[in-house]
């Protein structure tokens, strides 16, 4: 007997426009989450002879630092067996989540 996500998911799969479709909607995301790395007007590290510096992290905001963080965890979560081979795997992650929420409000 299978679950009701499974076969939504099974059904969802069949339908490659929309498959391609989820894929591009990832892949602005992605793109929107890492443009300041991408195409930014700053270094992303300098030496200044007295060592390095990272000049795209100090104009980051706490709010962005939480935005990069969580969209690394739903990467790493969404890898194939990461939540069935680690269960305790998704509860670390949504109570990072909210630490990090209740951090930045």
């Amino acid at each position: 007997m299978s679950s009701y996500g499974s076969i939504v998911r099974r059904q969802f799969l069949k339908k490659k426009l929309a498959v391609a479709g989820l894929l591009v909607v990832g892949l602005l995301f992605f793109l929107a989450v890492f443009s300041p790395f991408l195409a930014g007007n700053r270094p992303l590290v300098f030496d200044d002879g007295g060592g390095l510096s990272y000049p795209v992290l100090k104009a980051f905001s706490v709010e962005d630092f939480l935005w990069l963080a969580s969209f690394a965890l739903v990467l790493v979560s969404l890898l194939p067996g990461v939540m069935k081979r680690r269960p305790r795997m998704k509860k670390f992650l949504i109570a990072l989540l909210f630490v990090a929420t209740v951090v930045v409000s």
